[in-house]
């Protein structure tokens, strides 16, 4: 049985490729302590998201509005770092240099809905990676150091040339367990010894465009008779 491959264009995933890496254990980096709730934008914007403060308000070191560093003047430019419900972290220049806090999200102009889709997109996205790694599943976009986590390293690597260009292209040989009986004779008695061997029954190949998965096949073969001892005719074993 054959599968049908999904091909896809590559996403542009931003730091959802790291993101995936700490998911898949593959990465001992330290990330900053981050909220479930909050839209962290250099994940899933390719450019810098920056609004402008509506009305004087508080920079606060704290989430929960406390801790105020200096407040933003109207119209002041801050770079966003990530869209919560009720605040935004941000990035602005205060009165002593620099500072990153939390500005309550009304008091910044929305971000355009443009940018609210391409944030929710790449949510969803970022959803369906983590979903597919805690399923040990290879999914479309998914980048190289995750397949490898999940499959192990590859039995075969080559170039493919295709119309849309040159691909790398990786091959596993998948296997199943399977048992075969070994009949013999001790002291009179006929017993039989079931043992197991690893048959190869398929293949899975992942085709890469730079470093995401463009397209991902499995091929199921049925397992031989032979491979699990049926048809093969095995002399008894006689021991004394």
């Amino acid at each position: 049985m054959t599968k049908t491959p999904r091909t896809m264009k590559p996403l542009h995933l931003g730091r959802i490729s790291l993101l995936l890496l700490l998911a898949a254990g593959v990465s001992s980096a330290i990330e900053r302590a981050r909220h479930a709730d909050v839209a962290y934008v250099e994940d899933f914007l390719a450019k810098p998201l920056v609004l402008r403060a509506l009305k004087p308000t508080p920079l606060a070191f704290s989430r929960d509005g406390s801790g105020v560093m200096d407040w933003l003047f109207e119209k002041q430019k801050v770079a966003v770092i990530g869209l919560g419900p009720d605040r935004h972290l941000v990035r602005a220049t205060i009165s002593n240099g620099k500072a990153e806090g939390w500005v309550l999200a009304g008091d910044l102009e929305k971000p355009s809905p443009e940018i609210l889709a391409e944030l929710e997109k790449g949510q969803k996205e970022a959803e369906r990676m983590r979903h597919a790694i805690a399923q040990g599943e290879v999914v479309i976009g998914m980048p190289q150091e995750v397949v490898l986590k999940i499959l192990g390293k590859p039995g075969a690597r080559s170039s493919v040339r295709e119309a849309g260009g040159e691909f790398e292209q990786w091959t596993w040989t998948t296997y199943k367990t399977v048992p075969y009986d070994v009949p013999a004779t001790i002291n009179g008695t006929n017993v039989v010894t079931t043992l197991y061997r690893k048959v190869p029954v398929g293949t899975k190949v992942a085709t890469f465009q730079g470093n995401q998965v463009i397209r991902f096949e499995q091929k199921e073969e049925p397992i031989h008779p032979k491979a699990t001892g049926g048809g093969i005719v095995v002399p008894p074993i006689i021991l004394q």
